[in-house]
């Protein structure tokens, strides 16, 4: 069976890249608040390719990195590793390395799964929540695609994926179960993601309910698209005292910040080299409300490039050697 990294080419997902540029911006905007992620350690799946390490070393200036890759390949990942600093854990899996992180550092963790829900990753989230320190930050990613998640939990003979995923949800074990109590069935949301949303918060509310003074606040919630439906979530956890103040403060008040439980869609235009260059020499008067009909580009894809223009990539072949 061939691995993640052999199927996907993790340097080059345009929408992927924009959601790590957008995540970058609101870690630094968290400085305003004292969260100076500079000082943090950071853990996640680097894969080959450790595109999150060299991006969040070089803006984030992040200089402690944990890298874990479920794949025994550890020369593999030793000769593509970019940076010394950076301990590397081959054929190992996140939920091994969870109870080894001190709970008196600050953590930036980032949970980027490629695949549906399942109990496991729930168990690594609220194991997770329940080990951090105060001032950590939690993301989680994971394929929001309701067939997805049947398939990865059950086969039933159903024509309806809501109705399934509500039978299969209703069979899996109390864990997952106690989490959908009160909410609405799978059917009565508009978005699988919606309702993938609610499932992550409600098992981060029950994990952090044991801190009796600390509370999770939900600062991320993204989706986009590069092949499969892709959500991110993430949570500031935090004693409740600051939680409050970071909420009188305005914390959300940034346009990346997102405490909803509908995600940020980021869905980004495909465009060619002088297409973007075009639109960039008309930012100003397209932000102002100025038509645009240099070339066929309908507006709502104008107004999502507009949205994120800043952290829109450009690739291009080059000759290194």
């Amino acid at each position: 069976m061939p691995k993640n990294f052999d199927v996907v080419n993790y340097n080059l997902r345009p929408s992927k890249q924009t959601e790590r540029k957008v995540i970058v911006e609101v870690l630094l905007y968290l400085a305003k608040y004292g969260i100076h992620i500079n000082e943090y350690k950071y853990l996640g799946m680097g894969s080959i390719y450790f595109v999150d390490f060299k991006l969040f070393h070089k803006y984030l200036h992040i200089n402690q990195m944990i890298c874990v890759e479920k794949e025994n390949i550890p020369k593999r990942l030793q000769f593509n590793c970019p940076y010394d600093f950076i301990e590397i854990h081959p054929n190992t899996e996140i939920s091994d390395i969870i109870p080894k992180i001190s709970s008196e550092s600050r953590f930036f963790v980032w949970l980027d799964y490629t695949g549906a829900v399942d109990q496991d990753k729930l168990n690594d989230l609220g194991n997770l929540m329940a080990k951090v320190a105060n001032g950590s930050i939690v993301l989680i990613s994971m394929e929001s695609n309701s067939r997805s998640f049947i398939k990865s939990t059950d086969k039933l003979d159903r024509s309806d994926p809501a109705e399934k995923a509500q039978v299969i949800l209703k069979n899996m074990n109390n864990e997952i179960e106690n989490t959908l109590i009160g909410s609405p069935k799978p059917k009565e949301i508009i978005e699988f993601s919606d309702f993938l949303v609610e499932i992550l918060n409600r098992k981060v509310k029950d994990s952090i309910n044991a801190r009796i003074d600390d509370e999770a606040l939900q600062i991320m919630n993204y989706k986009y698209k590069d092949g499969a439906n892709m959500v991110t979530v993430g949570w500031l956890i935090d004693s409740k005292m600051n939680i409050d103040r970071y909420q009188e403060e305005g914390i959300d008040q940034h346009e990346f910040i997102n405490t909803d439980s509908a995600p940020l869609d980021i869905r980004i235009p495909q465009l060619t080299y002088l297409e973007k260059k075009r639109l960039d020499k008309n930012i100003k008067g397209l932000k102002a409300g100025d038509n645009f009909d240099e070339f066929e580009l309908a507006k709502p894809y104008i107004d999502n490039y507009l949205k994120f223009y800043k952290h829109y990539p450009s690739y291009q072949e080059g000759l290194i050697d």
